[in-house]
């Protein structure tokens, strides 16, 4: 619905308008990006970017330009994270030019510091509240309880728990190998971050899944490698949650309950990273470093001056 044609590109650089090399950068990033990200691209040039700027030749955009189609989207009502959104795939397109000559500076840099948005918090069960949905899994939805145990107590994203298969678990050493995610449409691909990683399970997952595993070396949950199977999750995990008498969180909050709860226990970081499957620490550490526990380091002593 948004796709951009590609526009011939004239000869000389300084005529190249915005969209036209726009329509180029899109088609030379498709083999590098997944078609829901390219969907995302699209929809937000043709949407805020384009309909301003793209009879622009790249060399006339000048910061005071950017400046006021900036406040034309924050007129409009535009949310903060949709402002930055629209600058970033701006700024990504500028930087590109500047990598191939077109363009001596960025333009772009850092125009987005007004519009700073905090990442927002995580929806989470504590370990009780965990308990608590487990348990009432066990009662009203058996068939699914070890899918919502592994999203709870292993922190697999939605699209890895969907694609484990028998041959995947290794119960003797205690951990499932992730080799793959399923999208929402059914495709299969490889785990985000693009590399498959090896997840430990705590000993109560393991008893849960040892009767499936050993069954089958296939899909674990045939019914959910299907376009469908995502929805199914959700509409399974509002039923629990409301049997349970707690609050309706999405799927992906499970994980975040997982990640949470082993921080707030006092599990490194590092080793939460690593079982999340996130490529930078410091990716964790943003969103779970509110339940990282605060405690003064024994070698302070406990009177003024003494030290250890």
């Amino acid at each position: 619905m948004f796709a951009l044609e590609r526009h011939p590109v004239p000869a000389n650089a300084a005529d190249v308008s915005l969209d036209d090399y726009a329509a180029g950068w899109m088609t030379r990033n498709r083999p590098r990006t997944r078609p829901r990200t390219q969907h995302t691209y699209a929809f937000v040039l043709s949407r805020y970017v384009l309909p301003s700027l793209g009879a622009y030749a790249l060399a006339a955009l000048h910061r005071p330009d950017l400046v006021t189609w900036l406040e034309a989207l924050a007129a409009r009502g535009l949310s903060a994270g949709t402002i930055r959104l629209a600058v970033s795939v701006l700024s990504a397109i500028l930087s590109d030019a500047v990598d191939n000559g077109i363009l001596s500076q960025q333009p772009a840099t850092r125009l987005t510091r007004r519009y700073r948005v905090r990442r927002p918090s995580v929806c989470t069960y504590n370990a009780a509240q965990r308990s608590l949905f487990l348990d009432a899994a066990a009662r009203t939805e058996p068939e699914l309880t070890p899918c919502l145990a592994t999203l709870a107590l292993a922190g697999l994203r939605v699209g890895e728990v969907r694609a484990v298969q028998g041959g995947d678990c290794d119960l003797d050493r205690g951990t499932v190998r992730v080799e793959r995610q399923l999208h929402r449409d059914g495709r299969i691909a490889v785990p985000k971050g693009g590399c498959s990683r090896t997840v430990d399970l705590c000993q109560p997952l393991a008893d849960i899944l040892a009767p499936r595993c050993m069954a089958t070396r296939g899909w674990l949950w045939p019914a959910l490698v299907t376009e469908s199977g995502y929805r199914q999750i959700r509409d399974v995990m509002a039923r629990v949650a409301t049997a349970a008498g707690l609050t309706r969180v999405p799927p992906k909050s499970l994980r975040h309950s997982f990640a949470s709860i082993l921080i707030s226990d006092g599990e490194s970081p590092e080793y939460v990273r690593r079982q999340l499957g996130h490529s930078d620490i410091r990716l964790t550490v943003q969103t779970y470093g509110d339940h990282l526990p605060m405690q003064r380091p024994a070698s302070y002593g406990t009177r003024r001056g003494e030290i250890r």
